[in-house]
């Protein structure tokens, strides 16, 4: 099939679906999508400046300057394809679908979410798509027109000396730091090994929007949000934060060099992130914040720990057992290639 594949590139995660996609003989044209400047999608957006951008953009001529920018350097609307696959979509709209289907009347068109409905209103381009799949169990059991389907995996390919009680590598988001820091120090007291780190852009501008999160902070005396902003803006450090970005390799060879991995999710939602995916499927025992895991044909509470993420407390007995695990039969299928027949079947 000749297919139009657009996605975010957050952690290279698209990567692999490419290479899949052209490995099983397909023809690939690939185009990044975006979160687009003054885009009213984000459920978190104050209401008010939500109706006065409304007033101000038009998001229908936002999408259409973004895709005429983008066709100036890639001819994406005059060529012929059977699939447009696409994950989440933020930038895409009325105009784009008319264009890619006045040339492709016969289209198929493929939508996947790797984040949830309660960040971003995914659900305003549904109607442009044959079918949806999403990582986040709760969207898909309140949306009788989305599938759930976790996250793929793919097959690690070097074994790494064991090294680490437990890891985490995860951008700096939702507390993570918070939550990482703590179970660092319970690791500390047992003299266990770990590998943690958050991954924090440095130095970002000080907004508007910032500096009232930093004086709401010292308000209610939120010493971790107050030092977080600080490590945003370059003006504090921590030993757990890095500026480092680790490609899919790099996080695999670390998983496989761990015991555990320690799973922080974003508290909206209810997905399994593809670091839990790819612990379990290395084999590996997975601590995490995700209570809706307990609910999902993946759960084993001889693998999967669930801690509470205001108060993440570890069971180190639940650490230190050795016992060998069994691969879940469920899995099987989300490893690359059977995850990508059963999405662009």
């Amino acid at each position: 099939m000749r297919i139009l594949f657009i996605s975010p590139t957050n952690f290279g995660l698209n990567k692999p679906i490419e290479e899949e996609l052209k490995r099983q003989g397909h023809y690939v044209n690939f185009i990044a999508d975006s979160f687009l400047q003054h885009d009213n999608g984000y459920r978190g957006k104050n209401t008010i400046k939500k109706l006065i951008d409304g007033l101000i953009y038009n998001h229908e001529k936002i999408i259409k300057q973004h895709w005429t920018t983008i066709s100036n350097t890639n001819n994406i609307f005059q060529q012929e394809y059977d699939l447009c696959l696409c994950i989440n979509g933020c930038s895409l709209g009325k105009y784009f679908f008319e264009r890619v289907k006045k040339r492709n009347p016969q289209i198929k068109c493929i939508l996947y979410l790797w984040d949830t409905l309660n960040f971003f209103e995914y659900n305003r381009i549904f109607p442009f798509f044959d079918k949806i799949y999403s990582f986040d169990f709760n969207d898909s059991e309140n949306n009788r027109n989305i599938t759930f389907l976790p996250f793929y995996w793919v097959p690690c390919k070097e074994s790494t000396e064991k090294k680490y009680v437990l890891s985490l590598i995860g951008s700096h988001h939702d507390n993570r730091l918070r939550i990482a820091e703590l179970i660092a120090q319970q690791l500390d007291k047992y003299s266990l090994p770990y590998f943690i780190k958050i991954v924090c852009a440095r130095n970002s501008s000080l907004t508007i929007s910032l500096i009232k999160e930093y004086v709401v902070a010292l308000f209610t005396r939120d010493r971790y949000r107050i030092r977080d902003i600080k490590i945003l803006i370059g003006k504090d450090n921590h030993p757990l934060i890095t500026e480092k970005v680790f490609s899919i390799e790099e996080m695999q060879r670390i998983i496989e060099a761990s015991d555990c991995v320690l799973d922080t999710d974003m508290e909206v939602q209810a997905g399994p992130t593809p670091r839990l995916i790819w612990a379990l499927a290395q084999g590996k025992k997975v601590i995490t914040t995700n209570r809706s895991i307990i609910d999902m044909p993946l759960y084993d509470p001889n693998r999967i720990s669930v801690i509470d993420r205001k108060k993440p407390i570890i069971n180190i007995d639940f650490l230190k057992n050795n016992a060998s695990y069994k691969h879940i039969d469920t899995l099987s299928r989300l490893r690359i290639d059977r995850w990508i027949e059963e999405l662009i079947s």
